[in-house]
């Protein structure tokens, strides 16, 4: 049971640390914020 966790733990830690990267380059690449003229 505690490989289940574990393994849970890591696709979690995954998944938010997708989430966070995809929300950043959005950010960043999002127009209008003055990066392209």
């Amino acid at each position: 049971m505690d490989f289940l966790i574990q393994w849970l733990w890591y696709l979690l830690a995954f998944v938010a640390g997708s989430a966070v990267a995809w929300v950043v380059a959005t950010l960043l690449n999002r127009p209008g914020t003055g990066a392209r003229r």
